[in-house]
Formats: structure tokens, sequence, C-alpha cells
């Protein structure tokens, strides 16, 4: 049943000018009742006071009561907001560092949108492909495991010799092995499957399959060590143990298929393309590296793209900074025409071309996107301002960290100096951030004492006690 409409009637256009004041009045002061500061042109809204308090960490609940506590809360979001005023006043919101780091920020929010949008919606796993993956990966057996992880084969080999001629592979864990967790437990990892051996702990399916009971795997691989493997026990599983676990991998690996898809149709309407200037200039100054082993690029040469695509491009720089991240350090990386390439569409490519898709599809004028940008700037702004006028300032001598220690020993009795030293320094440190940080935010809120205007008597309505009651409760 719907709403019941009355009948049209006629209104006087007074009588409806006067219906519509009132209406915007109410608007107008339901809007005020909800403010309860101002600054500068910023608004602190019950609601913004609210979701701050329902978030603080125990240990930031205010120990104070009712108004006075009311008035703690709300000053924390006011100073915010008059250090944000300081950093456009600095000019902090021009600094070539911040606006870096807000464009790769809002880059890994539009990559993460574009994958939601585009890319999650497509992945569906049925019963039957979980069904399929449990039986052909033989699930329904795991073993009881043990292993000695060590850092060269030859090390694996005696050790193996050293079981065969008897010595117990338990004391021999505890002894060797680099993985501390199970060496305390004389080389236990519990019961796996099949395909958790292999993807998990490297170890090969013919191994799982065909290794006997109580024997000793040859040296395996793992990662850039390797180990020695032994299985205890056999037990039988069901599917349902590992229904979820499976949907997960399956998942994983639709969405890693995926991606290599609309990446590589991507890169052919975005025309990715080498560049062969960046590329010359790559492998010369590859060439040409010193004994430090270090590439020496000009700023002018950073810049120097060395992938361009429609509407972007990749620089040297970027590359260089993709290469001291995965620690990548080959000189083929700086040589190879085929290796720089398949380097770029294996980390670069896709990133880039999933957010220049994510813009044209529009998705940066989407009104969240833009709020989530604006909060980010101000985030940024907020942690800058700090930074440059509080921790900056901070400078500490050995001496300072000696008089400290001396004078605070009872801290620190426990540990040996070398202890003691690092951890007298953290907590100067920390001691004088704090006081620079107290006497920081006391001149501004001197200096921007007119553009506040607080609203004292909103706070008992913004923040009711049964609100400050549960806090102190928690």
């Amino acid at each position: 049943m719907g709403l019941a409409v009355a009948p049209a009637r006629w209104v006087s256009p007074r009588v409806r000018l006067a219906l519509m004041t009132v209406l915007l009045t109410a608007c107008v002061q339901d809007h005020e009742g909800t403010v309860v500061a101002i600054v500068g042109t910023e608004e602190i809204t019950a609601e913004e006071l609210r979701h701050f308090v329902r978030r603080l960490a125990p240990s930031l609940v205010s120990d104070e009561a009712g108004q006075r506590a009311r008035e703690e809360y709300l000053q924390t979001l006011v100073d915010r907001e008059i250090a944000l005023l300081e950093a456009y006043e600095k000019g902090l919101d021009q600094d070539p560092d911040l606006l870096k780091t807000l464009d790769e920020k809002k880059s890994e929010y539009l990559l993460s949108l574009y994958r939601d949008k585009e890319i999650l919606p497509q992945i569906q796993v049925s019963e039957e492909e979980i069904h399929q993956f449990f039986d052909q990966q033989d699930m329904a057996r795991e073993r009881r495991t043990t292993a000695i992880l060590v850092r060269t084969r030859e090390q694996a080999q005696q050790i193996r010799a050293q079981l065969e001629a008897g010595s117990d592979f338990g004391e021999l864990a505890r002894k060797h092995s680099l993985d501390t967790w199970s060496a305390l437990r004389e080389g236990e990892l519990g019961f796996v499957s099949r395909a958790a051996a292999e993807r998990l702990l490297g170890i090969p399916v013919e191994v799982f399959d065909t290794l006997g009971t109580g024997q000793v795997s040859p040296p395996l691989p793992r990662g850039r060590n390797y180990h020695l493997v032994r299985f205890l026990a056999d037990r039988p599983t069901d599917l349902q143990t590992h229904r979820e676990a499976i949907r997960t991998q399956l998942q994983e690996e639709k969405q890693r298929a995926i991606e290599e898809e609309q990446a590589d149709t991507l890169a052919r309407q975005f025309n990715w393309q080498r560049v062969s200037a960046g590329t010359t200039l790559l492998k010369d100054k590859g060439a040409a590296l010193g004994e430090s082993g270090r590439l020496q690029l000009t700023d002018e040469e950073k810049r120097v793209p060395l992938f361009t695509y429609e509407g972007g491009a990749i620089s040297l720089a970027d590359y260089m900074a993709l290469l001291r991240q995965h620690r990548i350090r080959a000189p083929r990386a700086l040589l190879d025409s085929v290796f720089i390439d398949l380097l770029g569409r294996r980390f670069l490519q896709k990133p880039a071309l999933f957010v220049a898709a994510a813009e044209r599809l529009g998705l940066p004028e989407d009104p969240e996107v833009v709020q989530w940008v604006e909060k980010t700037r101000q985030v940024l702004l907020v942690r800058g301002i700090r930074q440059r006028e509080v921790t900056d300032q901070i400078a500490i001598d050995e001496a300072d960290v000696r008089r400290f220690y001396e004078e605070n020993g009872e801290m620190f009795r426990r540990e040996s100096f070398e202890q003691a030293r690092r951890r007298a320094e953290v907590a100067l440190r920390k001691a004088l951030e704090k006081e620079r940080f107290d006497a920081w935010i006391a001149d501004l809120r001197q200096r921007y004492e007119d553009r506040v205007k607080v609203f004292p008597d909103r706070l008992a309505k913004a923040l009711p006690d049964t609100l400050l009651d549960s806090l102190s409760r928690n």
C-alpha cells in the first residue's frame, strides 16, 4: 500500500513563501546545530567528532569526564585544523616531495578501484572447480612433515650423511635449521597437503607422492636455501577441510590470468612501447658503471622516458626505483633490451595501464575519489608540517644520551649498556619531541586564535554521557 496523496488545492504565494522560509530556516538551524567548531573556513561537525572519539585507542581515552573530556577531544581536531592552516601558510601544499607522494597514493587508490570494478567481478569459482582441484591435487591425504633448512647444498648433504649414520633428526634440526620456529620443535612443520607442500614449502609433487614414511629426501632447494624433508605419518582428510583454501587459491590464479589478459589488451589500446632514446641512455650508463656499481643519472636524465603509453610515461628514475625495490642487480637489467622489456611488462606495465584505464573511465572525478584524495592530502600536510617543525628540529648528541641515561638509571638497570643506550636515545628523542610539539601547538593556538570558533554548548549533544561512559568502560 503506497503513501496517501491529498487532493491538490490552491495555496496563495504569500503562504507558500512563509512555508518555504520556515523550512529553510529549520534546515539551516539543523545544520548549524551539527557544527561544533569552525577553523578558518573548515567546519568540524558533531558526526566527525563522534567518529574520531569512537575510533580512539584505549590508551588515548581522556582521563577527564563530562564537558572537560568533550573539550579535550574537540581540541585535538581543532589542533589538526590549525596545523593544516600552518602547512598551507608555509607553502607545504606545493612541496614537490609531498605532491609526488600524493600522486603515488592516488595511483594506488585508482589501481585498487579499477580492480574492484573491472577485475574482481569476473572472478567466479564454482563448486565443480573446487572438487576438481581437490581430486587433481590428491588433497585427500596429508603428510606429517619435518624438515631441516640450511644455507647450502653441501651443508644439507653433510647433515644427510649424519642421518644415514644414525644421528637423531630432531637433534640436528635444533642445532642446524635456519627455521627457528620449526627448529625448536625438532623440525616439525605439521600435517600438510600435496598442494601446500609444493606451494608453501617447495616440496616437489613427486617427492610428496613417493618419499616413504621415515625416509629422508635428498637436498631440495627452498628459495635461496636447501632443506631435507622427512614424512612421519599420513592421514586422510576431506574436501570441507580445504574448501576455502582451495577457493582462495583458485580466485588468486584466476585474478592473475584475468589481469594478464587485461594488461595485454590495454597495452595495445594505449600503445605501450619502450623508448629507443631512454634505452640507449640506460645502456650507455650501464656500460660505463664505475667501481661503485651505482648508476649515476642527472636530474634531467632521470626524467627521460624508458616506456611510454597514451597519456603517460615510465621514466628512468621509475625504472631504477623498481630495480632497487626488487634488488635486481643483474647487468642485463641495464644492458639487455629483451630483459628490460620483460621487467617493464612484469612490474611496471600493469599498474600504469590499470590507472590509465581508471582515468579513462572517469574514476578520478567520482565524488568519493575526490574526497579521498583531499583527505589524503590533508593527512600528508599535517604529517609533513609536524615533521618539519617538530621532528626535524630535534638534535641529539652522545652527551645528551649519556646525561639522560644517568638521570633515569632506574629505567635501564636490567639491560646491557648497548641496549640501554639505544633505548635511552629513543626515550630522550620521544620526550624532546613531545616537549617541542607542545610548545609548537601552543604557539599555533595563539597565532590562529581569531580564526577558531568553538560551540561548547553543542558538545553534550555531540558526545552524550552514554558514549563517554562506554569509552571509560572499554
